[in-house]
């Protein structure tokens, strides 16, 4: 009896940790970013606390590798830093100077 007891509960920790596991899939975030005059060319977008990050296109568009609940980072020089939690794959930022 204690065996099946520990094989039944080595299989439901196996499964909360495959679960956990799938649940941290990497997705392609998309997006763009853009100021009061137009696309914010060379914006810097990374993943807090982390190395992965890009930078946007001459018409402020960017992807980059993220996992739901990650925090991105947009920095763009002369306009105040802008965090958001990611929920969804396609995300538009926009800079206002105020």
């Amino acid at each position: 009896m204690r065996k099946i007891y520990h094989i039944l509960i080595t299989l439901f920790v196996t499964c909360v940790f495959l679960t956990d596991l799938m649940a941290q899939e990497k997705k392609t975030l998309t997006g763009r970013v853009i100021t009061e005059e137009g696309p914010a060319i060379g914006a810097n977008v990374f993943t807090k606390g982390t190395l992965t990050g890009t930078v946007t296109d001459a018409n402020g568009n960017y992807s980059i590798e993220v996992t739901s609940g990650d925090t991105i980072v947009f920095s763009y020089i002369g306009y105040v830093r802008k965090y958001s939690i990611t929920t969804n794959l396609f995300t538009t930022i926009i800079y206002n100077r105020r």
